[in-house]
This record gives C-alpha cells, sequence and structure tokens, in this order.
C-alpha cells in the first residue's frame, strides 16, 4: 500500500513537471503565443506602412510615417531629429499591452525615406522665391487633367459626393441611358444608374449621373472636386508646365507665370501635389487676402455653403422666361442679350413650384 501511494507521488510528480516546468507544455504553448504575437505586431505595422506607400504612390515612406507606425506599438520611440544612419539597426520595446518584445526596426521597414508631402511624382512645387513673369513662354499642345473627389470640408474621398435629387419637397428623377431604345428612360434610385470610375476602351463603363426635371430638362451631376493639369509639348512623357494650386509654372525651371488668383482654396492630393478647388463649388461670403484687404464678395455665384455638387444643363437651352428647358431634338435660343439671357435664367422654373 506504501509503495503503491509512493509511486502515485512520483507519476503525479512528473505530470505536474510536464505541465508547469521550463520545459513543460504550459510553457512551451506561452512562449509559441509570444511569438506569435510577435509576428503580428510585425505583420500588423507592415500592413500599416503599405497603406502608406498606397497613399504616396511609391514603394518610400517618409520618417513621420514610419514614426506615426511606431508610435502606435511601441513605447519610447526617439524622435525624427535623433534618428541617425543606423535607424533601420534600431531596436524598440513594445507598449504593454502588446507583450513585452523588443523588435528592430529593420524587421518593419528596411527601404528608403522621402520627404514629408513628396509622392511618387515628387510633390512637385514651383521655385516660390522668383517673382512671377507673365512674359514667360512656353508650348502647352496638350495637357492632362487630374482630378480628387473632395466632401464639403475639401477633405479628399475615394467616390464622388452622391447626387442631391430632392430640394424643397419636389423630386429629379434619374435617367439613364437604354441601348436597346436609343433614349434615356426612367431609372430605378436603387440601381447602379451612374458611376464615375474612369471608363476602360470605349469609356462606356464611365457614366455621369443624369436627371429629369419636372418639364422634362436634363441635367448631368457634377460632384464637388478639385484639380491639376499637367502640360505637354510632345506626347505625355514630358511635361512642360503646371496649373495647380501654385499657379502657372515652369516644369524645369520652376518659374511662375501667373500665380493662384487670391481666396481660392487649395488641397494637398495624396501624390504630395497642391489642386485647386474648383471655385463653383466654394461658398462665397466676405473674403480677405493673405495681406488683409477685402476681396470682392459673391464673385463665385454667391453661396451661403460649400456645395456638395451641382446640376448643369445637359443639353442647350430652348425657350425663354418660366418656358426655358434643356432638351434634345429643337432648335436652341438664339440672338439674346446678355440681359435676356440673366432674365430667362431667373426666371426658369423647369416646372417645379419651388
Amino acid at each position: 500500500m506504501i509503495i503503491t501511494i509512493i509511486v502515485l507521488l512520483i507519476l503525479a510528480g512528473i505530470s505536474i513537471n510536464l505541465l508547469m516546468g521550463d520545459n513543460s507544455i504550459i510553457k512551451k504553448s506561452k512562449t509559441a503565443g509570444m511569438k506569435t504575437d510577435r509576428a503580428e505586431i510585425i505583420e500588423e505595422s507592415k500592413t500599416e506602412i503599405a497603406g502608406y506607400q498606397t497613399e504616396n504612390l511609391d514603394n518610400r515612406i517618409s520618417k513621420s510615417q514610419l514614426k506615426e507606425v511606431l508610435d502606435k506599438y511601441f513605447k519610447e520611440v526617439p524622435d525624427i531629429v535623433e534618428w541617425n544612419e543606423d535607424l533601420k539597426e534600431m531596436k524598440l520595446n513594445t507598449k504593454e499591452e502588446y507583450g513585452v518584445y523588443e523588435i528592430a526596426v529593420s524587421e518593419i521597414y528596411n527601404g528608403e525615406f522621402i520627404e514629408d508631402g513628396e509622392g511618387a511624382i515628387g510633390g512637385l512645387k514651383p521655385d516660390e522665391s522668383i517673382e512671377a513673369d507673365s512674359t514667360i513662354e512656353f508650348t502647352n499642345d496638350s495637357g492632362k487633367i487630374d482630378i480628387i473627389w473632395l466632401d464639403t470640408n475639401n477633405n479628399i474621398i475615394e467616390k464622388p459626393n452622391a447626387p442631391v435629387l430632392t430640394a424643397n419637397g419636389e423630386s429629379m428623377t434619374p435617367q439613364t441611358w437604354s441601348e436597346e431604345e436609343q433614349k434615356f428612360v426612367d431609372a430605378d434610385v436603387n440601381s447602379n444608374w451612374y458611376s464615375y470610375t474612369r471608363g476602360e476602351g470605349d469609356h462606356k463603363t464611365s457614366k455621369w449621373a443624369n436627371a429629369k426635371t419636372a418639364n422634362e430638362s436634363y441635367f448631368v451631376w457634377i460632384p464637388r472636386y478639385a484639380y491639376r493639369i499637367t502640360y505637354y509639348k510632345d506626347g505625355v512623357e514630358d511635361p512642360v508646365g503646371y496649373y495647380d494650386g501654385y499657379g502657372l509654372w515652369i516644369a524645369d525651371t520652376g518659374k511662375v507665370k501667373y500665380k493662384l488668383d487670391e481666396g481660392v482654396e487649395t488641397v494637398k492630393g495624396k501624390d504630395g501635389n497642391l489642386y485647386i478647388v474648383h471655385p463653383s463649388f466654394m461658398k462665397d461670403t466676405e473674403k480677405t487676402a493673405k495681406d488683409g484687404t477685402a476681396l470682392p464678395d459673391y464673385d463665385r455665384g454667391g453661396w451661403s455653403e460649400n456645395l456638395a455638387g451641382f446640376w448643369i444643363a445637359k443639353y442647350e437651352m430652348s425657350g425663354t422666361g418660366t418656358t426655358l428647358k434643356s432638351t434634345f431634338g429643337v432648335s436652341n435660343q438664339r440672338n439674346q442679350t446678355v440681359g435676356e439671357q440673366y432674365t430667362s435664367a431667373r426666371q426658369a422654373t423647369y416646372g417645379f413650384a419651388g
């Protein structure tokens, strides 16, 4: 009986050691878990860096972007000014909520750096130390317009603002083109009746939002955007100049021909370049120039707030006053003075009471 108890105690001791000792199952399980968690931190950090690379349109990131990632997972990350050439060999300790690990920066990012705001095409800007010179000439045989979509606070968004179909209790009817009937037909507002994605090939995959008013006038929705123009001499290989948030300037010298008008808003794109917010969307109240002098009020339409977009006539206008209409297959209005056109525009109702 005593021998049996001793044997059982020995077996129990062996079992406890297998479970709890330095080489125990539990210890090995915890170690394996720590290694997995460590790998997850590295992987998550790399994923966030990949997001910055996408934003930069580059496989490089800036030091401030890397520091932002490191600050999220590690404690006591040195300020950028303290970083040296051996930065990637620097080892950091994770914050307590992520476990206790020491990880080398090179395990997370081992690439080159770009300057803040610099994208794949350089975050291009002119030499602002040189005065604008309107006598500068350059050939602009062709050009390419790049746009970015904006919300009403000028934040960059992936998709354009949705068309506004209803106001003052009255609604426009969404329209879509029917290949079968070869005409516009009423569309289901819950369907994919429009798409502002870039068209491929014949560009038929891109279809802007169209809508019809009560008197069957057709309009197209223009969502809020900012733009930048690149000018070329031969084809699209060698840029000769730009028109952007800095004004109209020359590519090779950085000299500015015309500065951007005072009061026009600009937005830095994800590529690092400065885009112009189209003035037609801008809130139009009292403005002041950078030097504090007053600028004319209501020189962009008199909007009381920033616009998410606006509707523009799809066809030339016919009729006058309350009969003004934007439709196809009729003769457009001609031989009107500016005053007559203004009066008609003010009287137009497009079939609505509001």
